[in-house]
């Protein structure tokens, strides 16, 4: 990914990424949706805050969310669509490959209130209501997968401060490579143009 981040560089599709991949260890009877379910591991707060001062503490980076982005696939694409939505005054773009729409762990059972307080459409209402801050989010699909379910959530959340983008790979499943490999086939160009680049260290 870091070579083929700076081919897109040197192509001037690109701005240059501090990358960071965190990983989730997501199992199918075992995932938290990016969030702090009440009994579990804060994997919510692990992402939002823990991740992103690692970076803060190791490069230059911006205090301006447009400085802040996710790429993730599948559960990784529902987890930085989510901390985009839940959190616009910190990050404000994600490309998410094959997401899912709704929060679906096993863990939040009796915890209602809180499952809602992560699920994205919640939170993009709430987003819209106060008609900021401005986030951009990028859909990746396979042509081979079901569609309909991310199709209907974009459509329905593409309104006022929210833009969104969506990218076809053709002959391509629910798979993270393909996903991978769709970044570099236009998304990773759109999110850059709303990003800020970096700029030279004061001396």
């Amino acid at each position: 990914m870091q070579e083929r981040i700076a081919e897109q560089v040197d192509q001037g599709k690109s701005l240059p990424f501090i990358v960071m991949m965190p990983v989730l260890n997501a199992k199918l009877d075992q995932y938290w949706d990016g969030s702090d379910i009440p009994g579990q591991p804060k994997m919510g707060t692990w992402m939002s805050d823990d991740v992103a001062d690692l970076a803060r503490e190791n490069f230059r980076t911006y205090k301006d969310p447009r400085g802040w982005g996710f790429f993730g696939s599948s559960a990784g694409g529902y987890v930085g669509m989510k901390m985009v939505l839940q959190y616009p005054d910190r990050f404000s773009t994600a490309i998410a490959g094959g997401p899912d729409t709704a929060p679906d762990a096993p863990f939040w059972k009796g915890h209602d209130q809180e499952r809602r307080a992560n699920d994205p459409s919640y939170l993009a209402e709430q987003l819209g209501k106060k008609n900021g801050p401005e986030v951009h989010l990028s859909f990746l699909l396979g042509d081979r997968e079901p569609a309909d379910t991310v199709k209907a959530f974009k459509d329905k959340i593409t309104k006022g401060p929210i833009e969104t983008d969506l990218h076809v790979i053709p002959n391509a499943g629910h798979d993270g490579h393909k996903y991978a490999d769709g970044l570099f086939q236009g998304p990773l160009e759109w999110i850059s143009q709303r990003m800020l680049g970096p700029v030279p260290a004061a001396h």
